[in-house]
C-alpha cells in the first residue's frame, strides 16, 4: 500500500477552520476508510465546530523526523492541515525535510487555496481585528497588505520540489463544496462533512467597530467578544469591509504583476480575479441584536469587575 504525507497547507481564511472540523470528526473513518492518519492536539476542538488552528504545529515540532512526523504509524499515511504549514514554510519547505521524508512517504500531497484579492483582503482586515488587536481602518491596513507576494514565494518554491505534489484551488470559485475537495484530495470516494454551516465567519460591521473599541482599551482580545460571538452564532451574515476606491486603485497598481504571476503558476480554472471595481451589494449592519449583547454582558462584564 502506498504511504503518502498529505498537508493542506491553508492558506489563512480560506475554510481551514471548516475543513479541520471535518478531519477530526472524521478521523476515525480516515484511519479506517483511506489509512490515513490524522494527528490531533489534546485542546483541539474542531470537532465541535469550534475555531481551530489544525495540528500542524506538531509536524513543524520536527518535520525532518519521519518516526516524529508519522506518530510511530509507519504503515499508515499522515495527514496535517494548518494555516502554520503556509506561514512559517521556511521551518519545513527546504531539500533536507523533503528528501527525508520522501524515504518514507511514497508522495507528499500539498493542498493550497488561494482567494481573490477583494474577498481576501476584507476577511484579512477583518481577521486582523478578531485575532491580533488592530484597531486601524481598512484604508490604512491595504497599505501594508502584501501577502499575494507569500503566495507567489510559497507555489514557486513548491514547484521547484519536484518530490512535491500541488494541488492549488481558488477558494472564491468551490468555497460551496469545500467537503467534495477536501475529500478528493484524500482520494475518498465519499465526501466527508460536518453539520456545522460555517466555522471562524467574518464580522458584521457593528461586531468590528465594537471589538475594535475593545481592542483599543485591552489590547489584542478577540477572547473578550468576536471569539464568542463567532462560535454562538455562526449563521450571522457577515459584512463585507470595503476600502476606498483610490486605495483598491493603488492595491491593484501594485499587485497586478504579483496576482499575474500567481495565475501563470496555477490551473486556468482556478486563476484569481483581480476586479477593477468594488460595489457594496448589501447595507452594513449597523447596530447589534439582542444575542449579541447578551454574548457581551455574559463574558465581559465578568471579567471587567475582577479587574
Amino acid at each position: 500500500m502506498e504511504k503518502s504525507l498529505y498537508l493542506h497547507v491553508g492558506h489563512g481564511k480560506t475554510g481551514s477552520s471548516y475543513i479541520q472540523s471535518i478531519l477530526s470528526t472524521h478521523r476515525d473513518k480516515l484511519k479506517e476508510d483511506l489509512s490515513i492518519l490524522y494527528p490531533v492536539l489534546e485542546s483541539d476542538r474542531s470537532s465541535e465546530g469550534k475555531i481551530s488552528s489544525g495540528n500542524g504545529s506538531i509536524f513543524l515540532q520536527n518535520p525532518g523526523d519521519v518516526l516524529h512526523v508519522c506518530r510511530g504509524n509507519e504503515d499508515l499515511s499522515t495527514l496535517y492541515s494548518s494555516e502554520f504549514l503556509f506561514a512559517l514554510e521556511r521551518k519545513w519547505l527546504n531539500r533536507k525535510n523533503i528528501l527525508s521524508l520522501k524515504e518514507h512517504y511514497d508522495n507528499i500531497k500539498i493542498l493550497l487555496f488561494v482567494r481573490n484579492p477583494d474577498e481576501m483582503l476584507s476577511s484579512s482586515y477583518q481577521q486582523a481585528v478578531k485575532r491580533s488587536g488592530y484597531t486601524g481602518t481598512i484604508a490604512e491596513y491595504i497599505e501594508k497588505f502584501q501577502f499575494y507576494r507569500s503566495v507567489e514565494v510559497f507555489i514557486k518554491k513548491s514547484l521547484e520540489n519536484p518530490e512535491l505534489e500541488l494541488t492549488v484551488y481558488n477558494y472564491s470559485l468551490c468555497k460551496k463544496r469545500i467537503s467534495k475537495v477536501i475529500s478528493e484530495w484524500m482520494g475518498s470516494k465519499n465526501t466527508y462533512s460536518v453539520p456545522y454551516p460555517v466555522v471562524n465567519r467574518s464580522l458584521t460591521f457593528a461586531e468590528l467597530v465594537f471589538q475594535q473599541e475593545v481592542n483599543k482599551v485591552f489590547g489584542k482580545s478577540g477572547d473578550l467578544f468576536s471569539d464568542l460571538v463567532c462560535e454562538e452564532l455562526p449563521d450571522l451574515k457577515a459584512d463585507t469591509i470595503l476600502p476606498p476606491a483610490s486605495s483598491w486603485r493603488a492595491f491593484i497598481e501594485r499587485n497586478k504583476g504579483t496576482i499575474s504571476e500567481i495565475n501563470g503558476l496555477i490551473p486556468a480554472s482556478q486563476a484569481l480575479q483581480l476586479e477593477e471595481n468594488l460595489v457594496q451589494d448589501l447595507e452594513p449592519q449597523l447596530s447589534l441584536n439582542v444575542d449579541q449583547i447578551r454574548i457581551i454582558a455574559r463574558s465581559m462584564l465578568p471579567k471587567l469587575m475582577r479587574v
